[in-house]
């Protein structure tokens, strides 16, 4: 429950549960259940999160211990892939005919993060020995 745990850490020095809702325009019921691994936020909530409490998606997604610095991991290794949807209550990956659904828990984003890693490891190695 890394992200949950660094959220509320982060969050508790500077804003309310209260507070952080409002910035981020869902209900504190919403932030709480994100910190207690109840809920996941979709990624591009990650993103929103992570600038408003001056850190990175990485650190929030447990990819790195660095709070402060990204600079070693390239956007793909801390982003969905555009072939993840968030569909209601699952999130759903579908690409070349192949569909794999999960629920929005903390493992399934680091499932789905590993998918983007691969996809972007195989994409720069084309590039590169094209």
């Amino acid at each position: 429950m890394v992200f949950g745990e660094r959220l509320r850490k982060l969050r508790e020095g500077k804003y309310t549960q209260e507070e952080l809702a409002e910035k981020m325009n869902v209900h504190n019921i919403t932030i709480s259940k994100w910190e207690n691994g109840a809920q996941y936020p979709h990624s591009n909530r990650i993103s929103e999160l992570a600038q408003i409490l001056g850190t990175t998606p990485a650190y929030l997604l447990g990819d790195t211990d660095n709070p402060d610095n990204n600079a070693n991991l390239s956007k793909a290794q801390y982003e969905m892939p555009p072939e993840v949807k968030n569909v209601g209550k699952t999130l759903v990956y579908e690409r070349n005919g192949e569909r794999l659904e999960l629920p929005p828990t903390e493992e399934s984003y680091a499932i789905f993060r590993e998918i983007a890693r691969m996809i972007a490891g195989r994409e720069i190695a084309g590039a590169v020995t094209a």
